[in-house]
């Protein structure tokens, strides 16, 4: 019960503090709206054991020695003023000076597919109608997430950070509402500092990748589905970075976001790898890409030797890394080594059970084997950890249509539920519910194992 209460008088002073006014008679806010009462109930949380650190105390002698490899959060006595001429960054201001500005924005699990970038255009002003009148689950909110905005604007020059973080890079500018943000991913260092909103933080070290994978949760999915089920030992470390501070992430750490109300934040992450265990995981994935790429096949098998080399040299060093193993199951499949590669998998799965995308690889291994009822069993234990996983629904459906196609309807019905109908793919989706007969006698069963469970799949679906 006290616990409770803390809970909801933290909730109260944030929800009060974001709407009053300072001295000047300046909304804190900026003119970006604070999350809801059911955003913040649902989202904030008053955990933080991630060092918080009062800029006062932080030295470039310091950082150098104590913190340049460990994540903290920077404070400053007087909020965001202390570092950025925040009159620069209301909503009004940058509607004023920037709305014909083009920039990318993206969703979660999009912008960290394409590297970190948003990979659809919208002027500003579009962007702030956008995420004003949006009709969609948070899942499928954009987020505003730019590389180029930021050096070409004269934003820089209302920024004085503290001179150990770096003021040259790779800048991005983020603009988010409730929901939104990044899912897990890694980098080269970089700090992430929020003028107005708040974002929540969830980290872990190289050692240890983020149960659930990676390219497989955007973070409010990670927070409803995965979170609830991790034991203390196995959760990340987090926290909710208020106005004003600055998180520092080193090299190497997983980290996911996930914004709380309209949050306006820069960061400025370094170009150049830092670590030999970055530079090295970084040459694997250009080796792999150059594999997947190449039409040579010499060259094809010197990368692939190249990436499977660098990889498993790093699962030595990080034996429970659940995301290196990821890419060496990718490479043995790729590769057509599928007893390997179903090894590899096994023992993912054995240290994250909730590893989705590794059930839908094994799934498929099973199915080339015409295992049919292993392969159905992995894509369903994988949707019932993400039920509304559009690329498992997906995955889902195509399995049924090849091996019972009559019970396929349903389940591609159940893709377009969670489909923005504009897309291509529920245009497809929607062209072969219409041309398709979905009869028993257009069954296609492509081959029959013994132990093929015979079950009516439409009463899960």
């Amino acid at each position: 019960m006290a616990a409770l209460s803390t809970r909801v008088l933290g909730l109260t002073l944030i929800l009060v503090s974001v709407w009053c006014e300072d001295l000047d008679g300046d909304v804190l806010s900026g003119g970006w709206l604070p999350a809801t009462v059911d955003d913040s109930m649902k989202y904030y949380s008053n955990l933080c054991n991630v060092p918080k650190i009062r800029s006062t105390d932080m030295t470039k002698e310091v950082f150098e020695k104590d913190f340049k490899t460990k994540p903290f959060i920077l404070t400053f006595a007087n909020g965001a003023k202390d570092w950025v001429e925040t009159e620069h960054w209301t909503l009004e201001s940058l509607t004023t000076v920037y709305h014909d500005w083009v920039l990318g924005a993206g969703k979660s699990l999009d912008i960290v597919y394409n590297g970190g970038k948003g990979d659809t255009n919208r002027t500003f002003s579009e962007f702030v109608e956008e995420m004003r009148n949006r009709e969609v689950p948070a899942d499928d909110f954009t987020y505003l997430f730019d590389r180029n905005f930021y050096f070409n604007s004269s934003l820089p020059e209302t920024i004085n950070v503290p001179d150990f973080l770096f003021k040259e890079g790779d800048p991005i500018l983020f603009i988010g509402s409730s929901g939104t943000g990044a899912s897990w991913h890694k980098h080269m260092p970089a700090w992430n500092g929020v003028v107005f909103g708040q974002k929540r933080w969830f980290i872990y070290p190289i050692h240890r990748a983020p149960p659930g994978g990676l390219y497989s949760f955007t973070p409010t999915a990670w927070l409803d589905y995965i979170y609830p089920k991790l034991q203390s030992a196995d959760k990340p470390l987090e926290c909710v970075q208020n106005a004003g501070e600055i998180v520092y992430v080193p090299e190497s750490y997983y980290h996911s976001v996930l914004n709380i109300g309209e949050t306006i934040a820069i960061s400025i992450q370094t170009k150049e790898v830092t670590t030999k265990t970055e530079a090295e995981f970084y040459s694997a994935m250009d080796a792999h890409y150059l594999a997947t790429t190449t039409e040579n096949e010499d060259t094809m098998a010197v990368e692939y030797d190249r990436a499977d080399k660098v990889y498993t040299d790093l699962h030595f060093l990080y034996p429970y890394n659940t995301d290196i193993m990821a890419h060496l199951s990718e490479i043995a499949c790729e590769r057509g080594d599928a007893v390997r590669c179903e090894r590899i998998l096994d023992h993912i799965l054995t240290i994250d059970p909730w590893a989705i995308n590794s059930l839908k690889l094994r799934s498929r291994v099973f199915y080339d084997r015409k295992n049919f009822s292993l392969s159905e069993r992995d894509i369903t234990t994988a949707l019932s950890m993400h039920p509304k996983s559009k690329t498992l629904l997906r995955e889902r459906a195509n399995f049924l249509w090849n091996v019972r196609k009559s019970e396929s309807k349903r389940a591609y019905q159940k893709v377009l539920s969670v489909l923005d109908p504009n897309t291509k793919e529920a245009e497809e989706i929607q062209d072969l519910l219409k041309i398709t007969d979905f009869g028993p006698e257009m069954e296609q069963r492509l081959t029959t194992d013994s132990t093929m469970r015979d079950v009516d799949l439409k009463d899960e679906l």
